[in-house]
């Protein structure tokens, strides 16, 4: 039952934000003064054309991240890649925070700089596989790799 908790919680805050549409205005501000207009109230139909919305906008990430995730599946075939992941980790062997670091400051530029985040996730993989190998647990890794690109 523990693991249902995350879905009610998340089909609650809808319910309530779905029943708060009805009765709170909406309030916007603009050059500095409140702007009260009439509530938008989201019905069953206006729901379901959210959700088409979402799948259109998100649709080609998930595509991307399900490609990208066949190339490395490809990748993890090939011995080659597995001796350049071997190398890497030798060369830094002792220095794995610089590493890190480059990899961190790197990818916190290309995120925020270059507004780089989405084709980023092409590399989260391979920098996820150097840094397991180096003996770092998956949640340093998540935390490089996500962690540097959100912020």
């Amino acid at each position: 039952m523990k693991k249902h908790n995350l879905l009610k919680v998340t089909l609650l805050t809808l319910l309530l934000v779905i029943i708060g549409s009805w009765f709170l205005p909406v309030t916007s501000i603009t050059n500095g003064e409140f702007t009260t207009v009439e509530s938008t109230k989201i019905g069953l139909f206006t729901l379901t054309s959210y959700i088409e919305i979402l799948f259109r906008i998100f649709s080609p990430i998930i595509v991307y991240i399900l490609a990208v995730g066949g190339l490395y599946g490809v990748l993890h075939r090939i011995p080659q890649y597995r001796l350049l992941l071997d190398k890497i980790v030798k060369g830094f062997k002792g220095k794995e925070w610089l590493f890190m670091s480059i990899v961190g400051i790197v990818f916190a530029f290309l995120s925020s700089m270059a507004e780089f985040s989405v084709p980023l996730i092409l590399l989260f993989p391979f920098v996820i596989s150097v840094i397991l190998l180096m003996g770092y647990d998956k949640i340093t890794a998540a935390m490089l790799t996500v962690g540097s690109t959100v912020a």
